[in-house]
């Protein structure tokens, strides 16, 4: 099925922040910063599998979603029960969002279990861009992000022209560099490259990109 791209992916005017228990602040300060910037709406949603538990995390996201509104951003709580990753995809079927942050693993006892595999299978099966803020990220540079650079995986040959537009537009959005890769598994190496080079490959990669968006960008092509 081929896929398409969204005006909205780009330019977000609707974005879904995964709340996990506790906050990921570096998640919501990601959430808060690009839902300012391009005037979009916040929906807060907050899954377990009881009820019981989400009422009583009701002062969190009530904290939260006040953050959010003080600074002028539509902002609205959604609590569900069941499993996250489920209620989370099932929220994006129902609704017009353009993106889904969230963090990739909670400090919580919980997170520790869940939250990778939860963030796995909302990035395998969202049908919108999901920007998962790793671990790592050091305090405090999702409050202002600065985009200078932006990686951009083409190797799966049924989205690359999707994923490299994309990539494109989000490069020209941030007057980034848009850096193209392309990986290829040491045991795909022979039906991949079918008689090609590596600098054959890695000269057709600027293709993928519309032209009107080439005007800066930097190309790799890695072997693995």
């Amino acid at each position: 099925m081929a896929v398409a791209l969204e005006s909205g992916w780009s330019k977000p005017s609707t974005i879904l922040f995964a709340s996990d228990s506790p906050t990921n602040e570096e998640a919501f300060s990601l959430a808060l910063a690009q839902a300012s910037k391009f005037g979009a709406s916040l929906f807060i949603l907050y899954v377990n599998d009881s009820l019981d538990d989400a009422t009583a995390q009701n002062h969190r996201l009530q904290v939260l979603a006040q953050r959010a509104i003080s600074i002028g951003i539509d902002c609205k709580i959604v609590v569900r029960a069941g499993l996250v990753a489920e209620q989370i995809l099932a929220y994006l079927h129902e609704q017009k969002i353009d993106r889904v942050i969230m963090g990739a693993q909670s400090p919580g006892p919980v997170g520790k279990l869940l939250v990778g595999s939860v963030a796995e299978a909302v990035l395998r099966n969202a049908n919108v861009p999901v920007c998962i803020v790793g671990r790592n990220v050091v305090e405090g540079t999702c409050r202002n992000p600065v985009t200078r650079k932006i990686l951009c995986d083409v190797s799966k040959e049924e989205v690359r022209n999707v994923v490299a537009k994309f990539g494109a537009k989000l490069a020209a959005e941030h007057n980034a560099s848009l850096i193209l890769q392309q990986i290829i598994p040491a045991q795909e190496h022979a039906a991949i490259l079918s008689g090609l080079t590596i600098h054959q490959i890695e000269a057709e990669l600027p293709t993928l990109v519309p032209a009107k968006l080439r005007r800066r960008r930097q190309l790799r092509l890695r072997m693995s």
